[in-house]
């Protein structure tokens, strides 16, 4: 397996072996996993609520026309980039 990032992918690979060799348990690390993804889930919540909270907690500023433009070329110039937020800003103009 070739990927990106490496030591991911080594690591995966090590433990798919340490399976197979009788090392680990299947069931063992299948409930590790889903207990990391389960921290992983609580922990990006949490982060979402504290961004949310903020945002609700700060005051709404308008921004200007010039600012606006800005955020919309710098939008336009990244690559892959969906065009719907653009849209959305400039219909709300």
């Amino acid at each position: 397996m070739v990927g990106r990032p490496e030591r991911l992918y080594q690591a995966t690979l090590e433990v798919l072996s340490d399976i197979e060799a009788g090392k680990l348990s299947a069931e063992d690390v299948l409930a590790e996993v889903i207990r990391q993804l389960s921290l992983l889930r609580e922990e990006q919540l949490l982060r979402t609520e504290g961004i949310l909270s903020q945002l609700r907690a700060s005051e709404k500023v308008p921004l200007s026309t010039e600012t606006i433009v800005t955020l919309i070329e710098q939008h336009l110039k990244c690559p892959n980039s969906s065009r719907l937020p653009v849209l959305l800003v400039a219909a709300a103009l």
